[in-house]
């Protein structure tokens, strides 16, 4: 949203100098004028978007302009017996402005959701005395491919009138709404909420069952006996 207006923007003022030299559209004379004057600079700053007041000294006011919006639904299988959960596919839906490249969006999009199926199933901090004990990719499990549910994307767009493009940016957008996703899908299925994440079968099991669940990630396991 940002980055990418500040580039329009320049361009936009490099075409203007360029034909303003030359005299001639810039499609036929940016070669000639770069034979000719050589490289042309074009230093484009951020400013403030109009009405939108920020103190950076107090970190007070709107910090942005405009935001993105995400809603996910998720459906699950649970095993009563095992407590694993199989997440059978996801419908993701989300306002990023603008679409500029459909298909980048899109794989964004189903990047962030796997990543919030992995957040809300099975990716889990393991501490011991202030030390981790899963700190590698063989112990720490991440989804695979194989892991991948069914993922649908639907783009909302409504375009950002304060950018040239309209885009207002992907980035995290698509994980944030997963995971909540998942949880009220194993809600749905058993009838038990699972306030930590992950909702590892341990965890819906003791809820099943009535009992304690264990600790929220990243707890050291000695703090946990200290605890109980």
């Amino acid at each position: 949203m940002v980055v990418g207006g500040l580039i329009i923007n320049a361009a936009l003022k490099l075409k203007t100098h360029v034909e303003e030299r030359t005299g001639l559209p810039f499609a036929v004379s940016f070669r000639e004028d770069a034979r000719t004057w050589g490289a042309t600079r074009i230093d484009e700053r951020f400013t403030p978007y109009p009405g939108v007041d920020f103190d950076d000294e107090t970190y007070t006011g709107d910090a942005y302009p405009a935001f993105g919006w995400a809603a996910a639904v998720a459906e699950v299988e649970v095993d009563l017996d095992t407590g694993e959960v199989a997440v059978r596919s996801v419908v993701a839906a989300d306002d990023i402005g603008r679409v500029i490249h459909p298909v980048l969006a899109e794989g964004q999009v189903e990047g962030g959701t796997l990543q919030a199926v992995g957040y809300a199933t099975i990716e889990e901090i393991k501490l011991h005395d202030g030390r981790y004990l899963n700190d590698r990719l063989a112990t720490y499990l991440i989804p695979t491919s194989l892991d991948a549910p069914r993922i649908e994307t639907i783009f909302v767009e409504a375009p950002f009138a304060g950018v040239p493009h309209g885009a207002k940016g992907a980035g995290e957008l698509p994980m944030d709404v997963g995971a909540p996703a998942v949880v009220a899908a194993i809600h749905d299925a058993t009838g038990v909420w699972i306030p930590d994440l992950p909702a590892s079968p341990e965890r819906i099991l003791a809820a099943l069952d009535g009992h304690t669940p264990p600790g929220p990630p990243g707890i050291s396991t000695i703090a946990e006996a200290a605890m109980s």
